[in-house]
């Protein structure tokens, strides 16, 4: 036999087997798929949507974590550069809470000025946003003096202008904090 017969006879053979199988038993084939498809479906819009969320949660705290330790490595440099002065702090030694952030994405001179040729910073090129608090609230500071920040939601950020520490706040305007949220409040948290 010639090459080209050979494939004749292959394909004279695979032919004949399609067409010995029963049309009725090629419809419960396609039945048998379907009902398998529709159940992994079902499965899929079940099982996924967790583990979808804890990705994102977890995307979420890692992002925390860097925003953190980002912002708090940045405000100690900055202490370093004017003398020991925390950012909230004027040249007078006052609390000056409105230029905090100014401060730390601007350029400043070393009394803490606010100056575009100013000869310290930018330390940030934006202020980090919380990613466990929703909207502008993400980006918000709140200063105070007690030791650790109430967990509602207010803003994004808690700085004690005693110490000089900076927390995230966690929560929704309920006061309500996740497991994980408490589990980063434990980990992050720098008390007074």
């Amino acid at each position: 036999m010639t090459r080209e017969m050979t494939g004749r006879v292959l394909l004279r053979s695979c032919r004949v087997s399609l067409h010995r199988v029963p049309l009725r038993r090629a419809r419960y084939r396609f039945g048998e798929e379907m009902t398998a498809l529709v159940t992994l479906a079902i499965l899929g819009i079940i099982v996924l949507p967790p583990c979808l969320a804890d990705n994102a949660d977890k995307a979420r705290a890692r992002a925390l974590r860097t925003n953190v330790a980002a912002a708090r490595r940045q405000i100690a440099r900055y202490r370093a550069n004017h003398g020991g002065r925390w950012p909230h702090v004027d040249a007078g030694g006052k609390l000056d809470a409105d230029n905090f952030v100014a401060r730390m994405t601007g350029r400043t001179d070393a009394d803490g000025t606010v100056k575009a040729s100013g000869e310290h910073g930018p330390y940030l090129s934006q202020w980090p946003e919380n990613p466990f608090v929703p909207g502008v609230t993400a980006r918000k500071i709140v200063f105070g003096r007690p030791d650790l920040p109430v967990h509602d939601g207010s803003g994004g950020w808690y700085f004690n202008t005693e110490t000089g520490t900076l927390n995230p706040i966690f929560g929704n305007n309920s006061g309500r904090v996740t497991r994980l949220e408490l589990s980063l409040i434990t980990e992050l948290q720098i008390g007074g």
